[in-house]
């Protein structure tokens, strides 16, 4: 974790997380906004965003089959459909 954002950093990269821009395939709603989330999603064919079924952090099976993880800022409560969102990609180990 620690060595490929040196080695990014020395060969004039950019070090931070890759982040991925696209657009919700649903709307998302949530009854709180006061903290930042961080759900599980996948990334359609389309190349839209659909949140998977989540139901925290003991969920395995949505951790297990997301391609990612989209944020909700604080303050957010709802985002419609189209909205352009960031998402971080889980990288396939398998």
């Amino acid at each position: 974790a620690l060595v490929r954002p040196l080695l990014a950093a020395l060969m004039g990269g950019d070090p931070g997380p890759r982040t991925i821009v696209a657009p919700l395939a649903e709307s998302v709603r949530r009854s709180k906004g006061d903290r930042q989330a961080w759900l599980p999603v996948r990334l359609t064919t389309d190349g839209e965003v659909r949140l998977l079924e989540y139901h925290g952090s003991g969920h395995i099976q949505a951790l297990c089959r997301a391609d990612g993880f989209m944020v909700l800022p604080v303050g957010t409560t709802r985002l419609d459909k189209g909205a352009l969102v960031h998402v971080r990609p889980v990288p396939a180990t398998y």
